[in-house]
């Protein structure tokens, strides 16, 4: 009964919602379907607030603030990390530091404004602010470091920045591809060009004239008494996430759902909600695009579309955290959502997709077009991930498959309709919004994402079946120990360990995922051991194709087996060094 109570939904409406009837199916909507995520224990605790024609009609809290709470959330006290959706408030910041003449154009180039560090300007195309802003730079994703706390604690020197900057691998403008380096950038030359601190601008120019004082932008990564702590099902607590210093700009609000909800007010607004007049109209206004038929971006405003409404959108998470953001700017409607969770509930999509449903109305599928595009069959490479350091082996499985069958094109196994000329439409289910993809020049293009057409040896798949080959075949040297003969008899047996060994370790240190936190947190040892163990692997693999010609090694076949475990070896260690794995993760 107690747990009943706990996790029942608890209304702390501000007075306009307490005032208008309207708010009824509002709250009935964020309890059927947030509270009810929460109810089930698919999260520990969440929070939700609604705006309609400039006025809060609801404000939710449920679940409790953490595994020793006795009392429910409180949304106007509890506060949840937003993980990206921190982003839009980058973008509103520059928006307003242009419209004041504090900031240049945003089609300035970065290194006019940029003092500490110099951005690339790969193929003489030079980074503008508007690409920074709108994820079209051209830089890979990486995330060394991404939550080393002790990482530039005090302001970052341009060595400092020059340590953690990943490539640009695309020139600028060419894509939309989201990484999440473009917001610390933004930031950095919001505070060479002012000579103010980030944070101290987020507070004066945004936080105090909304009225969100409940909101904190959090450089330390220090956690408060005020921030809800994210449990499992069984009371343990989830390890915290928090942005180092320099990528905080990228992921480190806290807030309450009252203060989303005056943020969404003034997103809305006309200038009277604390924002400066022209502010949202600039942030919003669409800076780049993936195509023709998809959906743009603007200052970190994600620009869609349900029906014939625009929406101005964003989402983020953490571990243990989500956070869903959704504005309807023709019909003055926002909703904003936060989850305390091992994984949401449900989804940003899911999310978005039931309420515009309920609340705007239903989306129509666009009609079909008859024809066929030739030559897009095969599989795509997701350009959203590391290319030039070791941390690419976490992305080897981010592909798409496309097949073309007599029934028409499948998209991951997918069935898709053909609405233009290269664009493909699917709707995952009744009441959600189709999802898009335009092939153009061995490309697979979304909003926010391009997939790369791969063959051959480009091929991830491939890369993993060599690099699996190269490993059984190695692995094969521990029989030399029965039939070889002088070094080769404990050569062979040796490669093989040091083969077993780079999958040893990963499981010894916990597993992929474990690897991944690692480095995320600034952690290398990983892959200094990976990468010693490959350079080890290519000298036995020599060593054992060198003994392959002398008798004394033992007869035929053994030199013939000794060749092939030689062969695998070098094969294995070709392939962690394609990905990179002996070199440095960054500097």
């Amino acid at each position: 009964m107690l747990g009943a109570l706990l996790l029942a939904p608890t209304a702390h409406a501000l007075a306009p919602a307490a005032a208008s009837p309207s708010a009824d199916p509002y709250q009935a909507w964020a309890d059927s379907v947030i509270g009810k995520g929460v109810a089930a224990g698919g999260a520990s605790a969440a929070t939700v607030a609604i705006v309609k024609d400039g006025k809060i009609v609801a404000v939710r809290g449920y679940g409790r603030p953490g595994p020793d709470a006795s009392r429910p959330v409180d949304p106007a006290r509890d506060r949840f990390q937003i993980a990206s959706v921190s982003k839009t408030f980058a973008g509103l910041l520059l928006a307003d530091l242009v419209l004041s003449g504090q900031m240049p154009p945003l089609d300035t180039p970065a290194n006019a404004v940029l003092k500490r560090v110099t951005v690339p300007t790969l193929g003489g195309r030079p980074i503008r602010l508007r690409h920074l802003v709108s994820h079209a730079a051209g830089f890979e994703e990486r995330g060394f470091g991404y939550f080393d706390s002790g990482r530039m604690a005090a302001i970052p020197t341009g060595d400092d920045i020059r340590a953690i900057m990943p490539a640009q691998v695309r020139p600028a403008g060419a894509a939309i591809v989201y990484a999440n380096i473009s917001a610390p950038l933004v930031a950095l030359a919001i505070e060479d060009a002012t000579g103010r601190r980030y944070g101290d601008l987020v507070a004066e120019r945004l936080l105090r004239p909304i009225g969100m004082a409940a909101t904190r932008f959090n450089l330390s990564g220090v956690a408060d008494a005020a921030l809800v702590r994210p449990f499992r099902p069984g009371g343990s607590l989830i390890p915290r996430q928090f942005n180092a210093p320099f990528f905080a700009p990228t992921g480190s609000i806290e807030t309450t759902a009252p203060d989303m909800a005056r943020y969404m007010l003034a997103m809305l607004g006309d200038g009277s909600g604390g924002l400066r007049q022209g502010v949202p109209a600039l942030a919003t206004r669409p800076l780049a695009g993936n195509g023709p038929g998809l959906d743009g971006i603007g200052a970190f405003w994600m620009l869609g579309h349900w029906g014939k409404s625009r929406t101005w959108e964003h989402a983020g998470g953490l571990a243990g955290v989500a956070a869903t953001l959704v504005l309807v700017p023709d019909q003055k409607l926002g909703l904003f959502v936060a989850w305390a969770a091992p994984a949401p509930p449900l989804g940003y999509g899911d999310i978005r997709d039931s309420f515009l449903q309920r609340f705007v109305g239903p989306v129509a599928l666009a009609p079909a077009m008859a024809g066929a595009d030739r030559g897009i069959e095969g599989r795509y490479w997701a350009e959203r991930r590391p290319h030039s350091t070791a941390e690419m082996l976490f992305f080897l499985g981010a592909t798409t498959d496309v097949v073309r069958t007599d029934a028409g094109i499948l998209i991951n196994g997918q069935p898709v309709t053909r609405i233009g000329p290269g664009l493909y439409e699917r709707q995952p289910s009744p009441g959600r919004a189709p999802a898009r993809w335009l092939f153009r020049a061995g490309e697979l293009r979304e909003r926010v994402g391009v997939a790369r057409k791969v063959t051959g040896l480009a091929d991830p798949h491939l890369q993993l079946i060599l690099a699996l080959t190269g490993a059984g075949l190695a692995f094969s040297g521990l029989f030399a120990a029965i039939w070889a003969r002088g070094p080769a008899r404990w050569m062979a047996p040796a490669g093989a360990l040091v083969a077993a060994a780079v999958p040893a370790t990963v499981l010894v240190l916990g597993g992929p995922e474990a690897i991944a936190d690692a480095m995320q947190n600034g952690q290398t040892l990983a892959f200094s051991i990976g990468g010693g163990l490959t350079v080890l692997l290519a000298g036995q693999g020599l060593a054992l194709l060198a003994l392959t010609g002398r008798s004394r090694a033992g007869r035929l076949p053994a030199r013939l087996h000794l060749a092939l475990a030689g062969v695998g070896a070098l094969l294995l260690a070709t392939m962690l060094t394609f990905w990179r794995l002996p070199f440095p993760l960054h500097g």
